[in-house]
């Protein structure tokens, strides 16, 4: 790690308070460059302050309500350097565009809103106050993903004609048949218009994107959402075009039983493939037109994409973990770095990639509204 970056912690705030937080507030302190100062995490007013006490905050600086905390937080002469917000869907927009317009930098859970006109507001307010903004697509802070791109990107596999991306998970298909109240990412009311193609399928959509250096042009959606009874998509089928002419598929499934976190994908090029799994997320395949496999894997790995991580091996932690610690790595290295002055930038997903998620989405849901046609991003 540079330890020239950031002599002082930066610190930040929290708005949220379900599992998936305490993996953000793990990662943005992993490196010793931020600290945890603030936060809103409850409805329920002793859960929000046990939460608080749980990380030693000041019971002052435990808030009930986001707006409440934006405008106290803005006025403290210790004001805080960024905000994490960790909602579900459907309040990212109300609570990003609060603490934006009070001057505070964010770092947003995926999706960043639940339509573009929103996301598109949150960058115009961002640009105008000259703000930071993080999006956390997990996967894109693996190293070895990284690989597969800097393998990509040198041509000795060639120029790739398709590309597979597939998401699986079956953890919640017990509460997918009973229509339980937990699945609210099924819920409109709370996760928005998109289910799992908004959930999964931005995560697919960010490392397809990625991989191809390359936005996507259009897009056929099949979305269905069964077995039960919820209101949105449980499992989608995608076909896919890339500004470069790429084409491809997007596949995932929430209600996949015997599927935990089971990602992969694949770079169909004219010389060869190169793969990549969640599994075995510190490795990358390349299969050769000369009949050749070879397996890129640490340790021994010197490659560029890899080392700019070298700070932490991908083996030391689960890879969701990796991905959080080196994206909030990339954030919180530019904001320090902007705070010194400078302007070097760092490695992680910005809102401009939040904005081409959603777009997603919103294509994918009106083709699948139309009877499976191809649309236009």
């Amino acid at each position: 790690m540079d330890r020239g970056i950031g002599r002082m912690k930066l610190t930040f705030g929290l708005i949220g308070g379900g599992r998936i937080s305490h993996s953000h507030i793990a990662a943005a302190e992993f490196d010793d460059l931020a600290e945890l100062k603030a936060g809103c995490f409850s409805r329920n007013s002793d859960k929000n302050m046990e939460f608080g006490r749980s990380y030693g905050l000041d019971p002052e600086r435990v808030y009930t309500d986001y707006a409440e905390m934006a405008e106290a937080e803005s006025k403290r002469p210790d004001k805080l350097d960024f905000v994490i917000v960790t909602t579900p869907n459907i309040s990212h927009y109300p609570v990003c565009r609060e603490f934006l317009s009070r001057g505070f930098n964010v770092v947003c859970d995926k999706p960043v809103t639940v339509t573009s006109e929103q996301a598109y507001e949150l960058e115009r307010i961002a640009e105008e106050r000259g703000l930071l903004f993080a999006v956390t697509y997990t996967y894109g802070g693996l190293p070895f993903v990284h690989l597969a791109r800097e393998i990509y990107n040198s041509g000795e596999v060639g120029k790739a004609y398709f590309i597979s991306l597939k998401y699986y998970r079956g953890s919640r298909l017990a509460e997918i048949i009973a229509n339980d109240i937990k699945t609210w990412r099924f819920t409109k009311a709370i996760s928005g218009p998109g289910g799992t193609i908004a959930d999964l399928g931005t995560h697919l959509d960010y490392l397809g994107r990625f991989l191809m250096g390359s936005n996507l042009k259009k897009v056929l959606a099949r979305l269905i959402n069964k077995p039960g009874q919820v209101e949105l998509d449980t499992t989608g089928t995608v076909l896919v075009e890339y500004d470069n002419g790429v084409e491809g598929t997007i596949s995932v499934a929430q209600a996949a039983c015997g599927h935990d976190n089971d990602i992969e994908l694949e770079i169909l090029c004219e010389k060869g493939t190169i793969r990549w799994n969640f599994d075995c997320h510190a490795s990358v395949m390349v299969d050769y037109l000369d009949g050749r496999s070879v397996i890129h894997r640490e340790p021994g790995v010197s490659s560029e994409a890899v080392k700019k991580f070298a700070h932490k091996s991908p083996n030391l932690t689960d890879p969701q973990t990796t991905g959080f610690i080196n994206i909030y790595s990339g954030f919180l290295k530019t904001l320090a770095s902007r705070k010194e002055g400078d302007t070097k930038q760092y490695f992680y997903p910005t809102l401009r990639d939040g904005i081409c998620g959603i777009k997603f989405v919103e294509a994918c849901i009106r083709s699948n509204q139309n009877g499976n046609i191809w649309v236009n991003l």
